[in-house]
């Protein structure tokens, strides 16, 4: 199949679209699905700075937005090892990957899961933040 050859940016799967069908739909689905994450991700971040509020910094969407943003960085740290493990094991099985391509669209392992740790730490401040700011709005 000649789409195969440069589906985005170079990316060339055209030896395993040959080698096994099944294969080739599913890295294609798995970067597929690690790029809409990405997106999703960002999304949740630009939401974020149209929910901020000055007066009342630590509000329950804020501190929703940043768990969301936490677990969505989970998922794509957890999908992009998946996604390496089974490219190693097709290179393993003697199928030819481009594999500096493929670490545009697969990579980020480590840094995703870093950041989805620093951000549910962040979460859990703003969740104590607002335990105290809903205290110090009960007394006067």
């Amino acid at each position: 199949m000649t789409a195969s050859k440069d589906i985005y940016m170079g990316l060339n799967l055209s030896k395993l679209y040959h080698n096994s069908k099944l294969y080739y739909n599913i890295l294609s689905f798995t970067i597929i699905l690690i790029s809409g994450l990405k997106a999703y991700l960002f999304y949740f971040v630009i939401k974020i700075f149209s929910k901020f509020n000055i007066t009342h910094l630590f509000s329950h969407e804020v501190y929703s937005l940043i768990i969301k943003i936490s677990y969505i960085a989970f998922i794509i740290s957890i999908l992009s090892i998946v996604g390496k493990n089974g490219c190693e094991w097709l290179i393993y099985q003697g199928v030819e990957l481009p594999a500096l391509n493929l670490e545009q669209y697969i990579g980020g392992r480590s840094e995703f899961i870093f950041m989805a740790a620093i951000i549910f730490i962040i979460a859990q401040v703003f969740k104590r933040g607002i335990e105290i700011q809903s205290e110090n709005e009960l007394t006067i």
